[in-house]
């Protein structure tokens, strides 16, 4: 029922026309993918490696390319009421019209320049702990904005923009239903990073890419196989199972 996208990145130095540069990932250089994968468990439904010009998305004329993406990895799970937790490089308003189009969800940060985020909200000053909300002319698109420690915007088309209390450090905190879900909801991709990391497959002196990438994959199969295992009542660990 929930699903993330988000973006994986293998450690590459060598030489490579697609290497890419991400300064918030462990490996902030390497060979970039696109992932879609279940929220909780991470299981990896679908994957897509950067290649440059030649990465292979379904490109649709009056969309951006990150909406593309995001529409390229849930091709085959349209119209059956998924919903779909992204980073603000993916959420617009563009891409929530989109996925309604197809029965399917979104919820996300987004940038407060996007274009067709509400620009009063965007605009607003808010104290610490203060919120502020607006729904689109349907009702059915709804934009948050929350301060914490800095101003944090959620767009959302299924929750209902209230608040929840949940522990923090202790201390009961109040936060909009959207962010509490989006914090819970989006790290399957960053679950995956984080198991696979802690048992690497890939050789460091490997010199071919596709050497170093054919590896990685490999990884990610026995990941999803003990997913599959897990989910049938296996008891063996990550690593008993390998």
């Amino acid at each position: 029922e929930n699903v993330a996208v988000d973006e994986s990145h293998l450690l590459w130095k060598g030489r490579l026309s697609f290497r890419q540069f991400i300064r918030i990932k462990r490996a902030c250089f390497g060979i970039k993918s696109y992932i879609l994968s279940e929220s909780t468990s991470g299981y990896i439904w679908k994957l897509i490696l950067y290649c440059g010009n030649e990465t292979e998305i379904q490109q649709r004329p009056d969309c951006g390319h990150a909406t593309n993406v995001v529409l390229t990895l849930l091709d085959g799970l349209e119209n059956k009421g998924y919903k779909v937790f992204v980073d603000n490089y993916y959420c617009s308003p563009e891409l929530a019209l989109e996925l309604s189009k197809v029965k399917t969800d979104v919820v996300g940060t987004v940038c407060a320049n996007r274009k067709n985020v509400p620009k009063d909200l965007a605009k607003m000053k808010l104290k610490k702990g203060e919120m502020s909300a607006m729904y689109d002319v349907s009702g059915k698109m709804g934009c948050v904005k929350w301060m914490d420690k800095r101003e944090v915007m959620c767009l959302s088309t299924v929750h209902p923009l209230g608040t929840v209390e949940v522990q923090r450090r202790g201390k009961q905190v109040v936060v909009p239903s959207v962010i509490d879900a989006y914090n819970r909801l989006m790290g399957g991709v960053d679950r995956v990073d984080q198991m696979l990391s802690a048992y690497p497959v890939e050789r460091k002196r490997l010199k071919r890419w596709y050497k170093k990438e054919f590896r990685h994959l490999i990884n990610m199969c026995v990941f999803n196989a003990h997913v599959l295992h897990s989910k049938n009542g296996g008891k063996l660990t990550l690593y008993e199972f390998r």
